[in-house]
Parts: C-alpha cells; sequence; structure tokens
C-alpha cells in the first residue's frame, strides 16, 4: 500500500505545488499572507484516523477575509481480531474566509478534492485486498480571531467517496473534525 500511496502523494504535491504557485503571485492584489496549521480527528467508531493539515494564501483579496489553498492528510489503522486496516487520506481544497455582519463571527468554506487510499490485511490467510478513491470534499469552520494577526479555527470536512469505495462505511463518506491556528503575516 506504501508504494500506491506514495505516487498517489506525488501527483497530488504536483498539483498542490502548482496552486501553491498561484497563491504566492496573489500577494500583489493582498494585504498580507494568510498560513493555517491545523490538527484533525476522524471516525472513532472503531477506526481512529489522525492527522494534520495547512491553509496557506492571501488576505483582504476580492471581497474575503482570506482566499487560500488547504492541504491535509490523515492516517489511521484498525487492528480487530483477525485483519488489520491501514487508511490514508488526502485532501486538496480552495478556500475562503468571509465575515458575517448578522453572526459577528468569520466563516470558512473550503470545497475541493480528497483521495483516499486503503488496505486490508487478513491474519488468518495472509491475503490482502486494497481500495483507493477520489471524491468531492467540502470544509467549514468557524473563526475567532484574537488580534489582527492571530486566530484560532474549529470545523468539520466532509469528504465523499460513494459507496463501498472506503473501508469506513458503506456510504463512502468521510467525517474530519479539525482545530487550528491562523497567522496574518
Amino acid at each position: 500500500m506504501k508504494y500506491v500511496i506514495s505516487t498517489s502523494l506525488k501527483k497530488s504535491a504536483i498539483l498542490f505545488a502548482s496552486l501553491l504557485s498561484v497563491t504566492i503571485s496573489l500577494p500583489t492584489l493582498a494585504n498580507s499572507i494568510h498560513f493555517s496549521a491545523e490538527g484533525k480527528v476522524g471516525p472513532t467508531m472503531g477506526f481512529d484516523l489522525v492527522g494534520y493539515g495547512g491553509q496557506l494564501g492571501v488576505t483582504d483579496t476580492l471581497g474575503f477575509e482570506a482566499i487560500y489553498f488547504s492541504y491535509s492528510q490523515s492516517e489511521g489503522t484498525l487492528l480487530p481480531t483477525l485483519n488489520r486496516t491501514d487508511h490514508e487520506l488526502n485532501t486538496y481544497r480552495i478556500g475562503v474566509e468571509k465575515s458575517f455582519q448578522s453572526i459577528q463571527l468569520p466563516l470558512q468554506f473550503e470545497i475541493g478534492l480528497a483521495e483516499y487510499e486503503g488496505e486490508r490485511r487478513y491474519w488468518a490467510s495472509g491475503d490482502h485486498e486494497q481500495l483507493s478513491a477520489t471524491g468531492a470534499s467540502i470544509a467549514i469552520s468557524a473563526v475567532h480571531n484574537f488580534t489582527e494577526k492571530f486566530a484560532l479555527r474549529v470545523g468539520a470536512d466532509l469528504n465523499f467517496f460513494g459507496s463501498d469505495n472506503t473501508y469506513y462505511s458503506t456510504s463512502g463518506t468521510v467525517l474530519m473534525i479539525g482545530a487550528g491556528v491562523i497567522i496574518r503575516l
């Protein structure tokens, strides 16, 4: 599975680098750089997925508090009595942060792609099988600004892979909860 994931990650890294180069060229239109790092946790009913992510973009652009590219990677292992299941989930999204006067709280909205790789190994027989899927990914976060340069965010990602395409559920939907810090440089 690691070889399959590595190949997938190389393709994804090229895509993310391309998006990042566009982000880096945008500061001429913006006031400052938006950077955020986060930790994530996922399904907890027998499957544990833990990961990290980040956002990189620009602030005060095109009527938004921030426009950014978001990436996250999560991994997990399930060790039931006779099987071992490994999972990896990568997301690539574009997002915006917008303040709404009616709720007095900035919100972040993201949309993009997610990649899933999973491998199940059967202890008794030594057999293994793999699943991989690409699907849609959306996220929403609430932001609390402590200062003009520092904020915290808490939110959720929902990744859609179609039925029977992951080892998580027959719905093929994976929910991740995340929290992070935002720094405006």
